[in-house]
């Protein structure tokens, strides 16, 4: 069931973000807004590695039709102000089409 709900969240993701990245290659950037430093490091990496695994297994599937996932990762510090000052990043000079966190 976890495996369905992945494929179907990367789908929507995908339809959503029109299967293209900034640069025109296909690769899906992905904004990710995590705590990797700070009081929440830990539950943050612990996610990010998550994350990480079912990535790599999606992008080594083909499920994809040679699109290709990649995370662009911002540490928010375990803060507030982090978490702003991240999402500030992604859309203004990242540029990226999706942000989870």
């Amino acid at each position: 069931m976890t495996n369905r709900l992945w494929l179907l969240s990367c789908w929507a993701i995908l339809t959503l973000a029109g299967c293209d990245s900034n640069d025109g290659d296909n690769i899906l950037s992905i904004g990710v807004v995590l705590p990797l430093s700070g009081t929440l490091d830990n539950a943050g990496k612990a996610v990010l590695s998550g994350m990480e695994l079912a990535r790599d297994e999606l992008n080594d599937s083909g499920r994809l039709g040679g699109t290709a996932i990649a995370f662009v990762t911002v540490d928010n510090k375990s803060t507030t102000d982090g978490s702003a000052a991240a999402l500030n990043k992604l859309i203004n000079e990242d540029r990226v089409p999706v942000i989870v966190g």
